[in-house]
Parts: structure tokens; sequence; C-alpha cells
């Protein structure tokens, strides 16, 4: 890994943090937001997204559970939709 790559993921995961830190609610149902979400998965590309804000939700745990749940792909369209409406 090069100096750059290591200054990016430091940035991206200080981001990452604050992005929880600004956002005290839960971005979907309006309860305390407890845990940040990934709205495309890390595993799928969302940890190369550079944990901007457009690819992340605060959310509390049990949204969270419906974001990983079985029905991933409506809940990520949801979540998304949840971002337009900022």
């Amino acid at each position: 890994m090069t100096e750059i790559q290591k200054k990016k993921i430091y940035k991206d995961q200080a981001n990452f943090r604050a992005y929880g830190q600004k956002h005290i609610y839960c971005e979907r149902c309006g309860d305390l937001g407890q845990e940040t979400h990934h709205i495309i998965f890390k595993g799928m590309g969302g940890a190369n997204r550079d944990d901007r804000d457009s690819n992340l939700l605060r959310v509390c745990r049990p949204c969270h559970n419906y974001f990983h749940g079985s029905n991933s792909r409506k809940a990520r369209e949801e979540a998304f939709r949840i971002k337009e409406g900022y």
C-alpha cells in the first residue's frame, strides 16, 4: 500500500466517524441512531466509495438489521430515496 492510499483510508475512516457524530437520529425512523450503515455494502464496493456521505446512513439497530435483511435490494433502494430527501 502506498502512502497516498494510507492517507486516503485514514481520511475515509475519519469521515465515517464524523458522519455518526453529525447525525444523531436514525435517518429512517427517527429513533436514536446507534450505527452508521454503508448503503452499498463494503463487500459490494461500498468501502471503495470513500465513505462519502452519499453512501452512509445513520440508523438504529432495528433499521440496520432491516437494511441487512433478506430483502436488502429493496432496502438499498429505500436508503437511496432517504438520501435524495436531504
